[in-house]
């Protein structure tokens, strides 16, 4: 019989912002939306500016700067948005549990099980914090460094995650 290598955690809302925080900074959609916020927000507020002194107050001008202001402050929003979807979430404070084998994968928790094959995955991103196992670009699961039990788990897992997934990537 195989030996998997295990891994568990509790899900608890600093482990779903740390993988909202992972997935914000590494994937396609959070660069893009980083940058459109550090872009648009601070030229906006410049434009705003720009229409203030021109033309005195202007509604224009407030325009311009209230939406650079409220760009600037949308990861705010988005951390209290996750915040508040994790309160909602059934399987919030539960002990998450994985079990990596050859050629399938077995998450458990309190109130459920699921069992997937490796090419369920297409993508997995290695940080200094954690995995994310992405099924497709906008779904991921999330694996913290701390879940394993030995350093040599991580290595292994990660072994075998580039060795089962197309798309392995690690940064640092």
């Amino acid at each position: 019989m195989e030996i998997p290598i295990l891994a568990s955690f509790r899900w608890v809302s600093g482990e779903l912002l740390s993988a909202q925080r992972v997935h914000m900074r590494y994937s396609s959609s959070g660069r893009k939306f980083r940058r459109a916020v550090f872009i648009t927000g601070p030229l906006a507020i410049l434009f705003g500016i720009g229409i203030l002194v021109t033309h005195g107050i202007h509604p224009v001008g407030l325009f311009f700067i209230i939406i650079g202001a409220a760009l600037l402050a949308s990861p705010l929003f988005a951390r209290r948005m996750t915040l508040k979807h994790y309160a909602q979430r059934p399987d919030r404070d539960m002990l998450v549990s994985w079990e990596f084998y050859p050629d399938r994968i077995i998450s458990k928790t309190e109130a459920s099980s699921a069992s997937m094959e490796w090419r369920m995955i297409s993508r997995v991103l290695r940080t200094k914090q954690g995995f994310l196992l992405y099924p497709n670009d906008r779904i991921f699961h999330w694996l913290p460094i701390h879940a394993f039990r030995q350093s040599t788990d991580i290595e292994s897992f990660a072994q075998l995650a580039k060795s089962n997934v197309k798309h392995f990537d690690h940064v640092a």
